[in-house]
């Protein structure tokens, strides 16, 4: 592994982390401690970084090497750096919108459950 192979872990560790903190601190926020809130965040977080990949690998196959006919195989760092870059961004932005998205779920549903709980005790 190279420079830029460590550069690539060191942000998806850094990203897949600081989401990972912010979404418990935020459950923590609303007194929510459930455990499987936890996991399943985490595993959105890992698939959704494979998903940024993916959509990264199709991008650059189909539409820079198919349609401009660029190719980054042997490219310099400088282009490695900004394409890893790009994940990087990617990846970022989509956890921090399944963040938002999953804590608002979850937020909703343990008001429903509250509620229900309420009106069965008011009967």
């Amino acid at each position: 592994m190279d420079i830029v192979g460590a550069f690539f872990l060191l942000l998806f560790l850094l990203v897949l982390t600081v989401s990972n903190v912010l979404f418990i601190k935020n459950l923590k926020k609303n007194n929510i401690t459930q455990l499987k809130y936890k996991l399943i965040f985490f595993i959105i977080s890992i698939i959704s970084f494979v998903a940024t990949i993916f959509t990264y690998y199709i991008f650059n196959t189909y539409i820079l090497i198919g349609l401009f006919e660029i190719q980054m195989i042997n490219s310099t760092y400088k282009a490695r750096f900004l394409a890893i870059f790009a994940i990087g961004v990617l990846n970022s932005v989509a956890n921090f919108l399944l963040l938002r998205f999953c804590l608002k779920m979850i937020y909703l549903k343990e008001q429903r459950r509250k509620n229900e709980i309420e009106l069965i005790g008011t009967e």
